[in-house]
């Protein structure tokens, strides 16, 4: 018994490791970027508007939907 794989078959296995491949880079740039925010020194974080704490959601999740708003303070 003989199989064949049709052009169409490899191409879909072909874009499935193609795309489980980014999204795999994808995470790996996310964790990245949760580190280094996390690694930042606090007046630095204060600086950009953010809280230690808050380094995955900004990273993962949408600015909006921070559990804190940024408010800019002017030195008077």
């Amino acid at each position: 018994m003989t199989t064949t794989t049709t052009f169409t078959e490899t191409y879909t296995i072909m874009q499935r490791i193609t795309d489980a491949y980014a999204a795999w880079l994808g995470m790996r740039e996310q964790r990245k970027a949760v580190r280094e925010l996390q690694s930042v020194c606090q007046r630095t974080l204060k600086d950009i508007g953010i809280d230690r704490s808050e380094a995955m959601s900004v990273v993962y999740g949408a600015p909006n939907g921070r559990r804190r708003s940024f408010r800019a303070t002017t030195n008077s």
